[in-house]
């Protein structure tokens, strides 16, 4: 990765680890993935973030599987909703745009700001210090190794690059249980 990715990545990473703060909740996944969107774009705003996501379209109504978007990311969140439970958020981006007029460092940026938000809003009592840790290692190692897992306190991240293939990178994130 280009040097000034890495510098996105971690400017990034430290913007959203120190500057939001997420309330602390004794069940953080205990909220409908029709949810996702304002939580996200509520922690994105405390760093004066622009990246903001939109709800694209929401199926099923126990079980839901609602997708969101921005200009670089593209959200899955899956669970219930009643009671309401998010089991699974999965955010996808395309780091290795080969089409004019892409911006590689906007989407690392992007993808970097979105786990951020995706921290804070699930894994909020995990504190500021480890939030850079987390949001760092799991990111770096997964462009570097292709692979990446990490544990927080609420939650656990799984992060998967292939430079060979797509050049996209996912990075799912789950309750621990």
């Amino acid at each position: 990765m280009k040097q000034a990715g890495r510098e996105a990545l971690v400017t990034a990473a430290f913007a959203i680890a120190m500057g939001g703060e997420g309330s602390a909740s004794p069940a953080p996944f205990r909220k409908s993935p029709r949810e996702f969107d304002a939580l996200a774009n509520k922690a994105l705003k405390q760093v004066d973030s622009d990246l903001r996501f939109k709800l694209e379209a929401c199926s099923g109504s126990d079980s839901l599987e609602c997708r969101f978007s921005s200009d670089h990311v593209a959200v899955l969140v899956q669970g219930r909703s009643n009671p309401p439970r998010t089991g699974r958020i999965v955010l996808e981006a395309d780091l290795l745009q080969d089409r004019p007029g892409a911006d590689a460092v906007a989407a690392i940026t992007d993808t970097v700001l979105s786990l951020g938000a995706t921290v804070v809003s699930f894994d909020p009592g995990l504190p500021a210090e480890k939030r850079v840790e987390l949001i760092s290692e799991l990111t770096n190692d997964a462009l570097d190794k292709g692979q990446s897992e990490a544990s927080g306190q609420d939650a656990t991240y799984a992060a998967t690059f292939d430079r060979q293939t797509d050049g996209r990178i996912a990075i799912t994130v789950t309750p621990k249980e």
